[in-house]
């Protein structure tokens, strides 16, 4: 009996082999981008966190510089303030400037009405070795400065408005008026006024019927 041998196409074969070490190649291939591409992407995105980190720890620095700086520039600016005479205060003063004056009288506070709506007034005598002033607040900062001021005590006062004095409300002489602001600054010091030589603006009797009504005399 003859055996039987199987016969295998040759050709046939090759190409088998050819094509299975093509797809090794090619899956190997795709494997080795698929690689590339993920550790690329990792490293974009290690990149970007760091990136972004670096612009983050620098906005923070800034903004610690620029906090820092601020305060520096108001220290500076408070200790360049120049300290002036309440008889000085006019509204042609284009520098800074500070008083030190002592709290001699606190009006009653008044509530008052307009179009927008009711406010609230508070008025001070600030008087130093030159002369009194009037203080003014409204509305939020009359309520913060009725808490800080309290008479016969001495304050430090910096960026106050300067405006003319009604002569219909003022009860004092002086010509202008110091108005609070959002941004004024108090401090109490150690100030002693001497009281004995306080100016004081004498009208003799015969020329109180000559003086212009609402004068301060």
């Amino acid at each position: 009996m003859e055996s039987c041998t199987p016969i295998y196409n040759t050709s046939e074969l090759t190409n088998d082999n050819i094509g299975n070490e093509i797809n090794t190649k090619t899956l190997s291939h795709t494997l080795e981008e698929s690689i590339r591409q993920n550790t690329n992407e990792d490293n974009q995105s290690l990149e970007t966190n760091i990136e972004i980190s670096s612009v983050n720890i620098d906005l923070s620095i800034n903004r610690s510089t620029e906090s820092i700086i601020q305060n520096m520039n108001n220290d500076h600016q408070d200790n360049e303030r120049v300290l002036i005479n309440i008889a000085e205060i006019n509204n042609n003063i284009t520098y800074l400037w500070k008083i030190r004056a002592e709290i001699t009288c606190e009006y009653p506070k008044r509530t008052f009405l307009n179009t927008h709506g009711t406010g609230e007034i508070s008025n001070w005598d600030l008087t130093d070795a030159s002369g009194s002033i009037t203080l003014v607040a409204f509305n939020l900062n009359s309520h913060t400065m009725s808490s800080k001021l309290k008479k016969n005590k001495a304050y430090e006062f910096s960026n106050l408005n300067i405006r003319p004095a009604s002569d219909a409300f003022k009860t004092l002489s002086h010509q202008f008026q110091l108005l609070c602001t959002n941004g004024t600054t108090v401090k109490e010091i150690d100030f002693r006024l001497d009281h004995q030589h306080s100016c004081y603006n004498f009208v003799h009797l015969n020329q109180v019927n000559s003086i212009p009504m609402h004068s301060i005399i």
